[in-house]
């Protein structure tokens, strides 16, 4: 039985985490509605995860046991705060300047460094929990559309 790779669930987190706030930039150029909220760190998260769902079951014919969701979870999260980290950084100084770092570092140090514990702790718990809900829903979506096209061709 294969298991689910890591290294395209990176590539997928990576390609959404960076291709995401593109989108919302031109819709709120298109149409004027900012979008950009912290769904731009949750939403890639849950594709990407989604995908590996769905890719390991079209390879093995079943759903991810349960502990190997557990394991999965686990370790893209800390995949997910990385690149989180990398992707923030790098939109962060692309959109504001190099000022970026000593508004965050302001925000950290300005007696707001309890708040932002609060919220990041949070978005990595919806982080984990939502690795390990999607990997096993993109899993059996998949094995029911597989049913379906099986179905289809009878």
């Amino acid at each position: 039985m294969k298991k689910i790779s890591l290294l395209r669930y990176s590539m997928w987190l990576f390609g959404w985490r960076m291709l995401l706030p593109v989108v919302f930039i031109a819709i709120m150029m298109a149409i004027n509605v900012d979008l950009s909220s912290s769904v731009t760190s949750i939403l890639p998260t849950m594709m990407a995860a989604m995908f590996m769902g769905q890719r390991f079951a079209r390879d093995n014919g079943q759903t991810v046991p349960a502990n190997d969701v557990r394991r999965f979870a686990l370790r893209a999260t800390l995949i997910g705060v990385v690149v989180e980290v990398v992707a923030s950084a790098f939109w962060g100084v692309l959109l504001v300047g190099p000022e970026f770092f000593h508004t965050i570092a302001s925000v950290y140090l300005g007696g707001s460094m309890v708040p932002m514990i609060g919220i990041t702790v949070f978005l990595v718990a919806v982080m984990y929990f939502g690795n390990r809900f999607f990997v096993s829903m993109g899993a059996k979506n998949e094995l029911k559309a597989a049913a379906k096209r099986a179905q289809a061709q009878r």
